[in-house]
This record gives structure tokens, sequence and C-alpha cells, in this order.
């Protein structure tokens, strides 16, 4: 879900009406809309395994991800939200508007150095790091998702892993959820170690 636009909510995906959607080896970047630039979710429950939320714009909340009121527990696993933003900084990468825990974080790497945790939605989850590195450092090259060889699920995919040791904080630290049996790439996800991400 590249370089959509939403005048209004949901740039990426908008969820609503009680549905359940399962999003596995997603890659949501540059989208932009007022609010959930990304995935905007409203009255659903969603559940996201490996996916990578990147460079999202809201105008107004939740650059990454915008969880409504009458949203049930998002469970985000494996996954990484980087580099989104909103009108409220602290907003930039997850928004919720409930004020029970919404978001259920499971192994992702997530920006920041772990004091914002409040800001991402009354998070509760385990196994998460936090990292205020660069883009540049986690992935092969952001600015060009299709990478040299212009064609996507390939390994120069720009959103693939920067493999050069001991740049990427998401490189071989990844966990296996059963739902996710291979990578985007199609290399089996079921044995360590994997990535955090789609690939």
């Amino acid at each position: 879900f590249l370089n959509n636009h939403a005048t209004n909510i949901g740039g990426g995906v908008y969820n609503r009406a009680n549905c359940t959607p399962v999003m596995t080896n997603c890659i949501l970047a540059f989208n932009e809309a007022s609010s959930g630039a990304g995935i905007y979710n409203n009255s659903s429950k969603t559940e996201l395994n490996s996916c990578e939320l990147i460079e999202n714009v809201a105008t107004n909340l939740g650059g990454g991800l915008f969880n409504d009121v009458n949203s049930k527990m998002v469970s985000i696993n494996n996954s990484i939200l980087f580099a989104n933003t909103s009108i409220n900084p602290a907003d930039g990468n997850v928004s919720s508007a409930t004020t029970t825990p919404s978001l259920e974080f499971t192994g992702c790497l997530l920006q920041g150095d772990g004091s914002n945790a409040s800001s991402y939605g009354n998070l509760i989850g385990t196994n998460n790091i936090w990292s205020e590195t660069t883009l540049a450092s986690i992935f092969n090259a952001p600015a060009n998702p299709i990478g040299a060889d212009n064609q996507f699920f390939t390994e120069d995919d720009g959103f693939n892993i920067n493999t050069n040791p001991g740049s990427s904080p998401a490189l071989g630290v990844g966990i296996i959820n059963a739902v996710r049996a291979s990578t985007i790439l199609g290399s089996s996800a079921l044995t360590v170690p994997i990535n955090i991400g789609a690939y």
C-alpha cells in the first residue's frame, strides 16, 4: 500500500463496521490522510503480522495507525512502525482514542527510546525493541521501495532489512507467528533467525 491519499481518513487502509482483518507481510508507506494515514480502524478489530508502516503522513492524528474510540484491541506482531508523522509529534506513529489498552505490540521495532510508550495508544505487549536509529540503518534503501531492479518482492527491495552487521535493529531478531508461513520474499518464516518486518 504505497503512495495512497485520502482527503479524510484511512490513506492506506480503512477498516470499519466490525470487520476483523488479518494483514500479513504488508508494506504501508508514503500514504496520506487527515487521520490514520497508514491504517484507520473504526469499530473493527485488526491484526497485523510482520508488517511495515513507514513514512505515512497524517495532517491530524495517527500517521501510521489511528484506532477510533469504538474499535477493539489491535494486535501488532513482529512489525515495524517508524518515521510516521502527524500534527502532534507524539502521535506520529500511532494514535488511539480509547482510554483502555487498545494496542498490543509483540516483538515489534518501535521508534523512540521507550519513554514515549504512552504515545502508542495505551499499548501493552512484550519483547519490543525501541530505537532512535535512521531508516537508512534499518532498511536497504527506504527512498526506493522497488529497488534497483525495478521489481517488487526481490532481495534489493528498499524496505528489505539492511544486512550490514550492526546496522539494523530488526535483523535476525524477529519472532515466529504460526499464521505466517513465509516472508514477503517466499522464504520460511517458521525457523529462526528471522527479521522483524515483512522480509
